[in-house]
């Protein structure tokens, strides 16, 4: 069927950081070599986790060129600044026994603690307006310290493999 060619049956998680001197998009492209996702072409989507897909545990390498389809939180920042982005995943279960899952982004200038809960509490929003009950979470952050005179990235993204994978 057509609608298998975009349905991933796995998916894995990165994260990465960049600084420059010269720019944002500098940092953000370092951000994304970091993660092991700066050579392909990233399309964003939006947050669901097909059902019975499955998280590899590596990250999967691709061709350089590859078009990616991800699920991206970043955060950019200059100079003497904490910057932190995340992503939360929530496996769901609906009362007719169906279970997926979605992924919120979060990012700020806040502490760990701060991130950790406000990925939490989108999570349990979005199982609130889908009727369904959170069977799993999971949260992942990652932080960086930007120095006086950089310019610096932070992603955390799910990266969708493709189906043929």
């Amino acid at each position: 069927m057509l609608e298998d060619l975009f349905l991933p049956r796995k998916y894995f998680i990165v994260k990465g950081v960049g600084l420059s001197r010269r720019s944002l998009l500098n940092a953000f492209d370092k951000a994304l070599m970091d993660a092991g996702i700066g050579e392909y072409n990233i399309v964003p989507v939006s947050s669901i986790l097909p059902e019975n897909s499955i998280e590899l545990e590596n990250p999967v390498k691709f061709k350089p060129g590859t078009v990616v389809f991800v699920v991206m939180s970043r955060i950019d920042g200059v100079g003497k600044t904490r910057i932190g982005a995340g992503i939360g995943i929530a496996r769901v279960v609906r009362d007719d026994g169906v279970t997926y899952g979605f992924v919120v982004e979060g990012h700020g200038n806040g502490g760990e603690e701060e991130l950790y809960n406000d990925l939490k509490m989108k999570l349990e929003g979005m199982a609130e307006v889908r009727r369904t009950r959170i069977v799993d979470m999971k949260i992942e952050t990652r932080y960086l310290d930007v120095p006086e005179g950089y310019y610096g990235s932070v992603i955390v993204s799910v990266v969708f493999a493709p189906p043929y994978y």
